[in-house]
């Protein structure tokens, strides 16, 4: 085997593993509930649906008006920013005459929001390291109570009994080809085979011992974080708020999106 196999299979199985690993940012399900005006102000009521206590969202505001153009609005206060926390209840406020916008078209509001944090999920990324360096460093990182540390004596075992007969086949093998005797020769090399076939057999179980860890490691911090987090792979429907100044009234509905 050679010297660098090892490591380029882990770095492959690395590669695609992370590549497979969904990210925490997620999109989430919100219900605009009410659109009021009041003190000269828009008050926007909304709340997460199925949100957990243990998410923190990132939440903006997404304003245009029914002919398509754009609305920035920065004068904003409430629920809206980073690092919220989930629930009902929630309520945007748009100071929109300190953003010298007047409001005589009807407008469509949407809140949407990302799963920006999950308290408790596991840095899939630090515990693949982890195992990457010391197979079932990782897995202890996710559990603790369970000794997946003997996963990284058995591996470092194997390798190092790989290492050991490799030097002593490269050992024997020169002893072979120096030999001047037919009968020595012939047990130099035969032990030299033998302790090639054993280093070779190590190796790969090293190699299987350090890529189970790995992937049991993406699959336990997967599971972990979806228990915690939100998924919504499936959601097609949004709720869709507008407000008409003209008869001071908000309406709800649902469009499909494609």
């Amino acid at each position: 085997m050679e010297r660098l196999k090892l490591p380029s299979i882990l770095l492959v199985i690395i590669f695609f593993v992370c590549a497979l690993t969904p990210s925490f940012a997620q999109d989430v399900q919100i219900e605009t509930t009410n659109l009021a005006i009041l003190d000269k102000k828009l008050e926007i009521s909304y709340e997460f649906v199925s949100s957990k206590k243990k998410h923190r969202f990132d939440v903006w505001l997404e304003i245009t008006t029914v002919s398509g153009k754009k609305i920035n609005a920065r004068a904003l206060a409430g629920d809206i920013g980073d690092n919220l926390p989930g629930g009902k209840d929630k309520k945007i406020i748009w100071d929109y005459n300190a953003d010298g916008i007047v409001l005589n078209e009807e407008i469509n509001v949407k809140v949407k929001a990302i799963v920006s944090t999950v308290v408790g999920a596991v840095n899939t990324g630090k515990v693949i390291l982890q195992s990457v360096a010391f197979p079932g460093w990782g897995l202890s990182t996710i559990d603790p109570d369970k000794p997946y540390w003997l996963l990284g004596v058995a591996g470092y075992a194997s390798l190092g009994t790989s290492l050991y007969l490799r030097s002593s086949y490269k050992s024997n093998y020169d002893s072979y080809l120096n030999a001047t005797d037919s009968d020595e020769s012939k047990d130099f090399y035969d032990k030299s085979q033998s302790q090639k076939s054993l280093s070779g057999i190590f190796a790969y179980s090293a190699i299987g011992i350090w890529s189970f860890g790995i992937i049991w490691t993406a699959i336990k911090a997967s599971k972990k974080n979806n228990s915690l987090t939100v998924r919504n792979d499936n959601q097609k429907f949004y709720f869709f708020s507008s407000y008409d100044p003209k008869f001071k009234a908000n309406s709800f509905t649902i469009r499909y999106k494609f």
